[in-house]
């Protein structure tokens, strides 16, 4: 997860990813997924990390990208919830 080319994908909704997200992650909402697949293409050969709160709705977005050719996928077992559990760095929006 250290190198350069993981990308991590969080899949929640817009409001809970300004919350707090890992950093450099990009944010697409589940439902998007599929219709954004275009702006994802540059990494489809990068290993990829998806993740959402709990770990429940980045296995349907993990399966969306394998569909579609993405090599290198992996979903974040338990999510941002076990990351913030297990004090890693996030990040926090300023905004509010």
């Amino acid at each position: 997860m250290n190198s350069d080319d993981v990308v991590v994908l969080d899949v929640r909704e817009t409001n809970e990813f300004a919350k707090s997200h890992i950093e450099n992650a990009i944010n697409i909402p589940l439902g998007k997924v599929e219709e954004q697949l275009g702006s994802l293409e540059k990494h489809k050969n990068h290993p990829m990390i998806v993740t959402c709160q709990t770990g429940a709705r980045s296995v349907a977005a993990c399966k969306t990208l394998t569909k579609a050719g993405f090599e290198h996928v992996f979903n974040m077992t338990g999510g941002m919830q076990s990351w913030e559990d297990n004090k890693l760095p996030i990040k926090v929006s300023s905004k509010n």
